[in-house]
């Protein structure tokens, strides 16, 4: 019986096809994935910037002074940002990409002692009018 031999020394065109088809397919099912971790590291990116905003008007509300006296001495005279219903100041406002909506409970949470502590709410919404984050905090008033 005779053994059929056969030249090693290259590839076939067959061969070149098939391995570049291969790489076609796997490479194709990656590409898929690349857009889908755009959008995420993107929606990522939004999330933290919009926290680090809601942070920020959360310190600049309990600072400021004119919302404390506000809160204080219950006066009738509201800045000019400033809304009111029976039970909450409302404020809105633009910052970079997000709406921020800012609510505070005008009843104190601390029932004893001259240190009252009103309840404040901050949202972050972007422009689908969907809430991106938010987050709640205290004014402290002596």
């Amino acid at each position: 019986m005779k053994l059929i031999t056969f030249n090693q020394k290259g590839i076939t065109l067959l061969e070149v096809l098939l391995s570049i088809l291969i790489l076609s397919i796997i490479l194709v099912t990656i590409m898929k994935f690349f857009p889908q971790m755009g959008l995420m590291n993107q929606k990522n990116v939004d999330k933290t910037e919009a926290i680090n905003i809601a942070k920020e008007e959360l310190i600049a509300w309990q600072k400021n002074k004119e919302i404390n006296s506000l809160l204080k001495l219950n006066s009738v005279e509201l800045p000019s940002n400033i809304t009111e219903d029976a039970d909450y100041y409302y404020s809105e406002k633009r910052k970079k990409k997000f709406n921020i909506h800012i609510k505070i409970n005008k009843k104190s949470d601390l029932i004893t002692g001259p240190i009252k502590a009103n309840q404040i709410h901050i949202q972050l919404l972007n422009d689908n009018n969907s809430v991106v984050t938010e987050i709640y905090g205290y004014i402290i008033v002596e």
